[in-house]
């Protein structure tokens, strides 16, 4: 069961992010991680100074220099502290440094704010479920499906969140619309044995 924890999807195609929005793949190495960066964003959407910092967050975490990216974050909320969009990032840089509580306080934040951001609610899944608190990160994933039940990333974390409470038949359904919208995702063999593993209990 626990190699099925260590499931993880993150967004690692960072050019696009912020302006055409996230996306994300699994990958194995650890745990289930999600990077979930702010979508559907225009530059016209913040003040004169945010995209330029929004760009030099990207490329933090493009090259892997996350507290240089959580600096700039807090810049980006410190412009912009009523917008969602900065904290989603600073919790993705947080996250990565394993900072969970405090990545976790971040999506929470994004969540309060407006406009609602199921990107808010699934990085906020995904740092409770790396918490081992399961209740939460499913509610959290419901809320994010109740935004868009079209965002694969969701599904993916609901059927593992799911699964954890031993709710198998649920996280089937949640696990099979993952691979409907991912069909091409290297992890498809992996989860398609827990699928079967959950089939069977």
């Amino acid at each position: 069961m626990k190699k099925y924890r260590r499931l993880m999807h993150c967004s690692l195609v960072f050019l696009t992010l912020l302006v055409n929005g996230a996306c994300s793949t699994l990958r194995g190495s650890g745990r289930h991680e999600i990077d979930t960066l702010p979508g559907g964003v225009t530059y016209s959407d913040f003040s004169s100074s945010v995209p330029e910092l929004f760009v030099s967050a990207r490329e933090f975490l493009e090259l892997g220099e996350f507290a240089e990216a959580e600096a700039t974050y807090r810049q980006i909320i410190a412009a912009e502290p009523d917008s969602p969009h900065g904290y989603i990032g600073l919790g993705a840089s947080l996250y990565y440094q394993d900072r969970l509580a405090d990545a976790r306080e971040a999506y929470l934040q994004a969540t309060q704010l407006s406009p609602p951001s199921a990107m808010a609610f699934i990085g906020l899944g995904s740092a409770a479920y790396s918490q081992g608190d399961f209740q939460t990160a499913q509610r959290a994933y419901a809320a994010a499906l109740d935004l868009d039940d079209t965002i694969a990333d969701a599904h993916l974390g609901m059927g593992l969140a799911l699964g954890e409470l031993e709710q198998y038949d649920a996280a089937i359904t949640h696990l099979e619309r993952f691979l409907e919208f991912a069909p091409d995702t290297q992890q498809r063999a992996s989860l398609q044995a827990l699928i079967a593993e959950y089939e069977s209990r």
